[in-house]
């Protein structure tokens, strides 16, 4: 009877084992755990190709394929270092300073300069002491000295007014009744409480405008004025 069942089974499906092929070496009557090394022949056959095998890890790594495996998240600081310094740089190259902002920056040098000269005229006659600005035209800076008897000067106390340097522009030149054009070196004012102050004319240039800066010791008032004006 057992052995009928086993003939009947196999009469069954006799081309149960035809469905798929057999790996070589490989017999379809194996024991039941024979059976799972049999399925898992069948999973993997046919896969004729090697393919690389690599191993993930923190380090690159070879693996089984020979070839290193480097995977990357993300960028490191390094990179980034590096592209933040060459935006950087286009940005200085190709977009430099707009005009508007040069304009900008001109009027509020040249107020600067405007608010210093009517100031020292004022503490002038107010105080009744001798003043001197010294326009140093190479450095761009103003330094403000004063004295009691117009002989000898003193760097001025109030460190507000001891010195301003002029940074967003330049000085072109200045013009007195006496002396002319000078271009180069250090011009001094002396501005008198007795109203015997020289008029002079300062020219500030940035961004490729001018203003004309003007004292007038008549009217006691500090002028300025868009372009190169006499």
């Amino acid at each position: 009877m057992t052995r009928i069942l086993k003939a009947g089974l196999l009469n069954e499906s006799p081309h149960t084992h035809d469905m798929a092929p057999h790996p070589q070496g490989v017999s379809p009557h194996e024991s039941p755990d024979t059976m799972k090394d049999v399925f898992a022949s069948w999973f993997t056959w046919g896969f004729k190709e090697e393919r690389p095998l690599c191993v993930f890890t923190n380090q690159p790594s070879t693996g089984y394929c020979g070839r290193a495996c480097n995977h990357s998240n993300g960028f490191t600081l390094l990179e980034l270092i590096c592209v933040i310094a060459l935006l950087v740089i286009v940005l200085l190259v190709v977009f430099p300073r707009l005009s508007g902002l040069e304009d900008m920056y001109l009027k509020s040098e040249s107020g600067k300069v405007r608010s210093l000269i009517q100031y020292v005229h004022d503490m002038t006659s107010t105080k009744r002491v001798f003043y001197r600005i010294w326009f140093d035209i190479d450095e761009d800076i103003l330094r403000v000295e004063t004295s009691k008897d117009g002989t000898e000067y003193i760097q001025e106390p109030d460190a507000r007014l001891r010195r301003l340097v002029i940074r967003d522009a330049d000085i072109v030149d200045m013009v007195l009744p006496g002396a002319g054009r000078i271009k180069r070196g250090e011009v001094a004012v002396v501005f008198s409480p007795w109203g015997d102050t020289e008029p002079f004319v300062l020219h500030l240039k940035g961004g490729g405008h001018t203003i004309t800066i003007r004292f007038n010791p008549f009217t006691g008032r500090v002028r300025t004025d868009e372009g190169y004006l006499l």
